[in-house]
């Protein structure tokens, strides 16, 4: 986190000063333990919470669903790949990438599109 651009610790900065329970290493580790242990929604996480010994691992007594949803929601993006970004550039320093350990990654958002707009442009006759 020493490591992050100025614009980015002041973002940091800004939300440790407006959150109320869950400062943003404290989300950030919510998250990740989330994305690790591949919980598929925020009330998955919640239950995970349960336990007093992953409670006290983070440094926090609770969370419910509801709290963790609208403190994700306040996380900056940007911020998360500059962090992202510098673990990259740490990897790649300590090893350099090779076929075998190189890491790919694929983005599966799905972006819906305007079947008008597109069939007009591309010549394409869509059938309903």
């Amino acid at each position: 986190m020493k490591n992050l651009s100025t614009d980015a610790q002041t973002v940091i900065t800004n939300y440790d000063y407006y959150s109320k329970k869950l400062d943003f290493q404290t989300t950030l580790n919510i998250l990740l333990h989330g994305v690790y242990e591949e919980y598929p929604s925020y009330c998955e996480v919640s239950r995970a919470f349960l336990d007093q010994r992953l409670c006290c691992e983070i440094g926090i007594e609770s969370i419910n669903h509801s709290r963790l949803s609208r403190c994700l929601i306040e996380v900056d993006a940007t911020v998360l790949m500059e962090i992202f970004r510098n673990l990259v550039g740490d990897i790649q320093q300590k090893q350099s990438a090779t076929k075998r350990n190189s890491l790919q990654l694929i983005d599966s958002t799905t972006i819906p599109l305007n079947q008008h707009l597109f069939s007009t442009k591309l010549g394409i006759k869509l059938h309903h």
